[in-house]
């Protein structure tokens, strides 16, 4: 809902000497200024600049509805520019005096942005207290490692190049489709998916890094599955018939 301002200052020689140019009643001439700033609301910037606008342009936004029988468009543009109620500045055109006559709208506009901002912000404080992690009775971030028992020297490493693509299982777990097989079959598809989810969340709460994530579940976050989820492992041989530690040979990832 757009609205403008008419101050009593309106009534006076300038008005009266709009009325003459255009050949009409000061009411009427008062009418036209006000179906002029209403167009001006959206056509307008707050200086008052009418841009990329003619005088023409100015024409056509008067309604032709609201004049006496025998009024010109063009004309009455012209009684305004030359009785100030328009400036031509350079062959650009502006509503004279516009912030000042119309600064009770630019003063509702900066308070509606000002209150939109502040109801985003609330909404998106809402929904990262809605997503943090909750925390256990002890006080401990749920799902957070118990303290000594995150690996030591997790300093970003360069990550080695490997040939064979590696897919993301989580948002910052990554892994080659071996990999992830080899786990399923080691320690059972569910495990497996948990020990995902809980690499993935420390990783993402930590904002922590590994030279291989295949390697991170490996080395400890299956003991974390274990001691959380018991039974959920349904461990395998990890390798019946050859080298039981051919997993821990080379660097897969």
């Amino acid at each position: 809902m757009a609205w403008i301002s008419v101050h009593e200052d309106v009534f006076g020689q300038k008005l009266r000497k709009l009325a003459k140019g255009i050949g009409c009643s000061q009411a009427e001439s008062l009418g036209i200024l006000n179906a002029l700033w209403l167009w001006g609301l959206k056509n307008a910037e707050k200086s008052g600049e009418i841009k990329d606008a003619d005088i023409h342009d100015v024409a056509g936004a008067i309604p032709v509805g609201i004049l006496s029988k025998g009024l010109d468009t063009l004309k009455i543009v012209k009684a305004m520019v030359s009785t100030g109620w328009i400036d031509d500045v350079g062959g650009v055109l502006f509503l004279h005096d516009w912030e000042d006559w119309q600064e009770q709208w630019y003063k509702f506009l900066d308070r509606k942005a000002y209150d939109a901002k502040r109801k985003r912000d609330k909404r998106r404080q809402e929904r990262e207290a809605e997503d943090a992690p909750e925390e256990e009775p002890d006080g401990k971030t749920a799902g957070a490692l118990p303290e000594g028992d995150e690996p030591k020297g997790d300093k970003p490493k360069k990550e080695k190049k490997d040939d064979k693509p590696k897919k993301k299982y989580a948002e910052f777990v990554h892994m080659t489709e071996d990999e992830y097989e080899k786990l399923v079959k080691r320690f059972g598809r569910l495990a497996a998916e948990k020990a995902v989810e809980m690499l993935d969340n420390y990783k993402g709460q930590n904002n922590k890094r590994y030279a291989s994530d295949y390697r991170a579940i490996l080395n400890w976050v299956m003991d974390r599955v274990n001691e959380k989820y018991p039974g959920l492992i349904k461990r395998q041989p990890e390798n019946p018939e050859g080298n039981p530690y051919e997993d821990w040979g080379g660097d897969d990832g």
